[in-house]
C-alpha cells in the first residue's frame, strides 16, 4: 500500500499535466483534422490501414495518459529513492527520445515536440 511521503514535487505534477492536456487535444484534433476528412474523402490506402492508423493515433493518448498517472505516482516520493531516481531518468528519457523523433520526422514542423521538451525540461528539473 502507497502512503503520502511528503510535498509532491510541481515539477513532475506540471509535467503530468502537460501529458493529459497534450493527449486530449492530439486524440481531439486528429479526430477533426485528419479523421473526419477521411470520412469525407477516404484516402487511397486500404479501410484495414486506416483502422491501424486511427488505433495508433489513440495509442498515443492513452500511453501519455498513464505517463501522467506514473509521473503523479513518483510525485510525492522523495528523490533519494532508489526506484524513484530509476523510474524518473527513465521517462526523461523515454520524451527526450519522444521530442527528438518528432522533431527529426517531420522536420520540426509538428508543434508536439515542442510540448515534448517542455514536458522533458520540466521533467529533468526535478
Amino acid at each position: 500500500m502507497l502512503m503520502y511521503l511528503g510535498p509532491p514535487n510541481y515539477y513532475i505534477l506540471g509535467a503530468a499535466a502537460l501529458c493529459v492536456v497534450l493527449g486530449l487535444i492530439h486524440s481531439v484534433m486528429g479526430e477533426v483534422l485528419i479523421f473526419q476528412r477521411w470520412r469525407r474523402t477516404p484516402p487511397k490506402i486500404p479501410r484495414q490501414h486506416r483502422g491501424i492508423i486511427r488505433a495508433t493515433w489513440h495509442i498515443t493518448t492513452l500511453l501519455a495518459f498513464v505517463m501522467a498517472i506514473l509521473m503523479q505516482t513518483i510525485s510525492s516520493y522523495p528523490m533519494d529513492m532508489v526506484m524513484h531516481v530509476m523510474w524518473h531518468w527513465t521517462i526523461v528519457a523515454c520524451f527526450a527520445a519522444c521530442c527528438l523523433l518528432v522533431l527529426w520526422l517531420t522536420k520540426g514542423r509538428h508543434p508536439g515536440w515542442i510540448v515534448l521538451l517542455i514536458i522533458t525540461g520540466l521533467l529533468a528539473l526535478a
